[in-house]
């Protein structure tokens, strides 16, 4: 498996392609001594979706990505870390005016091997989401990406669940925050 970050206490790798689906055993080896193992269930789908935090639960460690009608394309980040707080906090999204298109790019994992796109769902606050992209992160090893297209009628909305779903498997519930 390709190790992308290990310390005393985490080891994050990527399953290696072709891992049989079911139960495996994954065993630590450091200096030809295993020095860890334990079991985990190996599915095709697990989506979960990256927070601020690193925690699973709060801001999505998202961003917009907009087209404006002349086609100036341009991101834009949606949480900042404010160290009065010494907090993540949201930096609310602005639709801008009806001519721009704005989508909301969430980073997950365990998407890429879903059946299909169509198979990908995302509900904003109670306002199904239109998915445009829902696949591998370009240029990631690991990091799985879905766009999805911000309706105007979230204008105002505020703070918002966002939540995702691929082949009927729920990933985390993350937060955005709308104008």
């Amino acid at each position: 498996a390709s190790l992308f970050y290990a310390s005393p206490t985490q080891i994050n790798y990527v399953m290696p392609l072709g891992t049989a689906t079911g139960t495996a055993i994954v065993t630590v080896v450091r200096d030809s001594a295993i020095i860890a193992g334990g079991i985990v269930e190996v599915t095709s789908v697990s989506p979960s979706i990256f927070t601020a935090t690193s925690t699973g639960s709060g801001l999505a460690a998202s961003q917009i990505f907009r087209i404006k009608a002349n086609g100036e394309e341009s991101f834009e980040p949606i949480v900042r870390f404010d160290p009065g707080q010494d907090a993540f906090v949201a930096i609310p999204i602005d639709l801008g005016p009806p001519t721009d298109q704005v989508f909301l790019v969430l980073y997950v994992t365990g998407l890429r091997f879903r059946s299909s796109q169509a198979a990908v769902s995302v509900t904003i606050g109670s306002t199904p989401g239109e998915v445009n992209f829902a696949d591998a992160a370009p240029g990631y090893i690991g990091l799985d990406q879905v766009n999805v297209r911000l309706s105007r009628a979230l204008i105002g909305s505020g703070e918002l669940n966002v939540a995702l779903s691929a082949d009927g498997k729920a990933a985390n519930v993350v937060l955005i925050n709308i104008l």
